[in-house]
């Protein structure tokens, strides 16, 4: 599995690539919506991690790739986990910090059910 990991802090990116990486994950961290978009074009990953907030936006603006594969939104805001419009807006919605074990679980949940959507179709 391929994740993109999109956190506007380098380091907590990095550490859960690192996280994810013991357990046979490819990743590629980044830490800005451009840094995402220009990676996604190069290499599409099978599933996208992001956070609420980043440097020159937020998690809507890679709402628009949901379509190519599932959005895991990460954060440290307990309220955006219950707000109906966030939960809508991508595919799974998980607390920092974030349990290695069971964010790859949700992954490969959401990307398994993609594939089957887009067998279907």
């Amino acid at each position: 599995m391929h994740v993109m990991i999109v956190d506007r802090c380098p380091l907590v990116g990095a550490l859960l690539a690192l996280d994810l990486g013991d357990y046979g994950v490819q990743t590629r961290a980044v830490n800005t919506i451009a840094q995402a978009s220009a990676e996604i074009l190069k290499n599409q990953p099978d599933v996208l991690i992001t956070e609420l907030f980043l440097k020159d936006g937020d998690f809507l603006d890679l709402v628009c790739y949901r379509e190519l594969f599932p959005i895991i939104l990460f954060t440290t805001h307990p309220t955006s986990v219950d707000d109906d419009d966030i939960r809508k807006a991508v595919d799974a919605c998980l607390h920092k910090p974030l349990n290695p074990i069971h964010l790859l679980t949700a992954a490969k949940k959401l990307v398994e059910q993609q594939k089957m959507a887009t067998t279907l179709s």
